[in-house]
Parts: C-alpha cells; sequence; structure tokens
C-alpha cells in the first residue's frame, strides 16, 4: 500500500468508523455508563508448547463479544466477529480496526424470525482454507464461505456492507436429520492429509473437510 493510497484508506477509515478501537483495559463503554470486558491479563497454558513466549497485548477494545479471531498473512492482520455488534472487523498493524461488514449473522432484512429479540445476531466462529473464509451464522443458523479477498475489498469502501450485499456461498443449514441448526459456533476447516487450518492446496471444484460444533444453547434464542 503506497503513501497516498494509505492516506486515503486511513481518511475513510477514520470516516467510517467513529467508535474509539484503541486499546483500553477498562472495557467497553455501555451507554448507561458501565464498562463491559475489562482486560485483566489471563494465565496462558500451554502444555503443547505451540506459543514462544507468553507475553499479552491489548490490541484493540470497545466491542461486546469478540469471536472467530482469523489470522491473514499476506497483510499482517486479524479478520474477527463481534457475535452481538453482529458485524465483522479487521484489525491492521499499522491503522487499526475498521468494520468490514454489518449483519454478519446473515440476516437479510426479512429471513430471521423475530430477529429483533435475538442476543447474539451476528458471525461467530471463522476460519481460513486457501482463499476462503468460512463463518458460523448465529441466527441464520448456518456456515457459508466467502473470498478472502471479498471481504479485505471493504477495508475501502465507503460504507460497511450487509454481508447478504456480499457474494456467498451456503455449506450448511440443516443436520443429516433435516432438523435446523442451533447456533453454529466454533468451525475449522482442512483437507483430508493436511494437519491444519493454513493456506492450502484448497480449488474452487474441491471442497475441504469442515468441522463446527453446534451448541445447544442455540435453541434457547429462538
Amino acid at each position: 500500500m503506497g503513501q497516498l493510497e494509505s492516506s486515503i484508506y486511513s481518511c475513510v477509515h477514520r470516516w467510517r468508523d467513529s467508535r474509539d478501537y484503541s486499546p483500553n483495559p477498562e472495557g467497553t463503554l455501555l451507554p448507561d455508563g458501565s464498562r463491559w470486558g475489562p482486560f485483566r491479563g489471563a494465565t496462558v497454558i500451554d502444555p503443547w508448547k505451540v506459543f514462544e513466549d507468553f507475553s499479552l497485548e491489548l490490541l484493540a477494545s470497545n466491542f461486546r463479544w469478540t469471536e472467530g479471531p482469523t489470522y491473514i498473512k499476506e497483510t499482517g492482520g486479524l479478520l474477527f466477529s463481534d457475535t452481538i455488534e453482529a458485524k465483522i472487523y479487521y484489525w491492521d498493524p499499522n491503522l487499526g480496526v475498521s468494520t468490514l461488514v454489518k449483519d454478519s449473522g446473515g440476516f437479510d432484512g426479512s429471513n430471521v424470525t423475530s430477529f429483533e429479540s435475538i442476543f447474539e445476531p451476528g458471525g461467530n466462529g471463522m476460519t481460513r482454507k486457501g482463499d476462503w473464509i468460512y463463518l458460523c451464522q448465529h441466527c441464520t443458523r448456518r456456515v457459508v464461505r466467502l473470498r478472502v479477498e471479498t471481504l479485505l475489498e471493504q477495508r475501502g469502501a465507503w460504507r460497511p456492507p450487509s454481508f447478504c450485499e456480499l457474494p456467498f456461498e451456503v455449506l450448511a443449514s440443516e443436520t443429516p436429520e433435516g432438523r435446523s441448526f442451533n447456533s453454529p459456533n466454533d468451525i475449522i476447516a482442512v483437507d483430508d492429509d493436511d494437519n491444519g487450518p493454513d493456506v492450502g492446496k484448497e480449488t474452487d471444484d474441491c471442497l475441504p473437510v469442515v468441522y463446527f460444533t453446534d451448541p445447544i444453547y442455540g435453541e434457547q434464542a429462538f
């Protein structure tokens, strides 16, 4: 990204996101003046020796319930979702946070009954495989995928689009018995002979194996 392009993106980023996402250990400021989710540090347990060190850094604040962190190696940024705000965000190591998508749970205005009563209407777990992002959607009770570039292109958009305005594919919306899912939650996509969810050899004609959870609490929200 050149200097001029970076400056333009920074201006658009500030115009679109009036909320302050800078790191604040006191947590998200709610309309009633209380704080949600103060950061008090954490204890890292790593019996498999995955991490080189256990130091923690607070990258951003002012969210409600963050999920699905997905690292984008090419840009050094991070995709993540907020299930309550129903948005997908992108954290840039130089420019901070921008909103990429709203209505991340797949609500199109009419496809979810009693939508206003749902506490967590957004997307939840995300994972990357090849050129695709796989996403669990709460209120529409489904698993979908869309291209990484489709999401990243929204960094320069004048307004964050609704998820349903973007091209995406529905991979699953019901069990083999024909029952609707509860609230698809965590997800990972791998090849049969793969050892992890990194960028791999997936093509449009060859889907990976997708594993996801569907916790029972979703039934209580609909």
